[in-house]
């Protein structure tokens, strides 16, 4: 009958040492988050830093226009996960009808539930014989709509533009050019070439 006992008491000994060791190796993590700060930037780090190098993400929507996305190197959000803040960003829409418009810029936030993503720095955007640099192009795949702002210079083969915001719609295909001041014009200017134009 002891030996029951000794027996069962042993296992039951074993078995909570498992689990604490299974514990201590597997869940338990004593990584500590630290924040340094570099050039009036904070970076945050903690054991795993979220940093990741060479980020590509790839999607369709029910249209048949595709979207890439590709970056140096981004941070995943430690508040929303699907949140990441890229560096050295460069973007292609495929649209459906066989164009591509190119998109490349300093930093970009991306939403990875939705695509979204809001190109920030020197964002400079390509369209066939179409370029706009400004500081900020918001593209929202939700709302079909770019929303292009701050220090707009526009250029064509026929003409340049510089305007304080510009909203492309891609379901109506319409673009508005505006001011934020309405007092203020839409900056045009045609470009001749040899007169004849």
């Amino acid at each position: 009958m002891y030996k029951k006992i000794y027996l069962q008491l042993t296992l039951s000994l074993l078995i909570v040492l498992i689990i604490t060791i299974t514990y201590l190796v597997y869940f338990k993590s004593d990584d500590k988050i630290t924040v340094n700060e570099k050039n009036d930037k904070t970076i945050l780090k903690d054991a795993s830093e979220n940093l990741i190098s060479d980020l590509f993400y790839k999607s369709e929507d029910k249209d048949g226009n595709k979207y890439e996305i590709k970056s140096k190197n981004g941070v995943i959000s430690q508040k929303r996960a699907n949140l990441i803040s890229m560096n050295d960003v460069s973007a292609t829409v495929f649209l459906n009808d066989g164009g591509k418009i190119f998109i490349v810029s300093d930093s970009a936030s991306y939403d990875s539930n939705n695509n979204d993503t809001l190109f920030k720095g020197s964002v400079k955007m390509n369209y066939n014989h179409h370029t706009i640099k400004s500081n900020y192009i918001d593209l929202s795949f939700e709302e079909n709509k770019a929303i292009i702002y701050e220090n707009i210079n526009y250029n064509s083969n026929l003409s340049k533009l510089e305007a304080d915001k510009i909203i492309v719609d891609f379901l109506e295909m319409k673009v508005k050019i505006l001011m934020d001041d309405t007092n203020d014009k839409v900056l045009v200017k045609t470009i001749l070439k040899n007169g004849n134009n």
